[in-house]
Formats: C-alpha cells, structure tokens, sequence
C-alpha cells in the first residue's frame, strides 16, 4: 500500500511518473474537488486496472462534463471532443449513492459506454427529408451545429 498526495512542491507529472514504477495496479484516489484532481483521475486510469475515487454529481452528464472542462482547463486539450474521449475512456461506472433515515444506498449505477464511432454522426430523428434537401452552404452550417450536439459515450442504467 501507498499513499502519495499532490502538492505544489510534488507536481502531478512526477507523482504519475512514480506510480508507473511500481506495481500497483489498483488506486483510490479521494475526493474530485478541482480540476487538478479531475486530471490527475482520468490520467491515472491510463495506467491503472483499477481506479475508485468519490465525486458529488447530481447527475452522470454533469461529472462527465465537470471533468471535460478540467481536462481543457488543466491538461492541455484544446479539443472538446478529444477532452471527452479521454474522460470517458477513464469513467466506467456512476454509482450513485444517497442517504435516506441516516442510511446510505446506492441509488443508481450507471454504465459509461464509450461510442467513438464517427460514422454514425448522427440520430435518424435529427436528420429528415427537408434536412437532406438544404442548400451546400445551409446543409453545411446544419451539419456543424448537428456536430455540437454529438457524444463519444452513452450512458446505460444498470
């Protein structure tokens, strides 16, 4: 067992260098506060088999989302989509957990699939025969907005 804590004189990168050394394959990592935090889990879970950590979400969208923006803020993406691919390559499971008469429960568990297939840009509903029918410069502008509304994972219920 080890335990290594993020400081200002003990940056992420060397703390992530260590780690690799050793033969750890299982890390809990304590509250995700900050984006710091946020990006220290998602790089984590590219060496680890395992990873656990604790996150106050209302909902899955929003701690995908929540990491997303602490992955362009702190680890140097600038693209929102390859952002997400990296966080949701880190999420596996959302156990929800909530507390009812001073008992915890889990209320939820929800799966993070991750869907990178690119092909399949678009739901059959967002796309219709007067959708197809656009001029180039309106179908282009259409496909780019339709483009925004895109995600590289589903989210399952378990």
């Amino acid at each position: 067992m080890l335990a290594l804590r993020v400081t200002d004189s003990t940056p992420e990168e060397e703390i992530l260098a260590f780690i690799r050394k050793t033969s750890g394959q299982v890390f809990c990592v304590g509250e995700i506060t900050s984006a710091p935090m946020a990006n220290l889990y998602t790089n984590l879970a590219k060496i680890s088999q395992q990873l656990l950590a604790s996150a106050h979400y209302v909902e899955t969208e929003d701690m995908i989302s929540d990491m997303v923006n602490a992955k362009l803020f702190v680890g140097g993406y600038t693209n929102e989509r390859l952002a997400e691919m990296d966080v949701v390559r880190a999420l596996q499971f959302d156990v929800h957990v909530a507390k009812r008469n001073g008992v915890r429960y889990i209320q939820r568990i929800n799966e993070i699939v991750p869907d990178f297939n690119m092909e399949r840009r678009f739901s059959d509903s967002e796309i219709s025969e007067k959708n197809a029918m656009l001029s180039v410069a309106t179908g282009v502008r259409e496909l780019r907005q339709q483009a925004g509304k895109m995600r590289t994972y589903k989210i399952r219920p378990i």
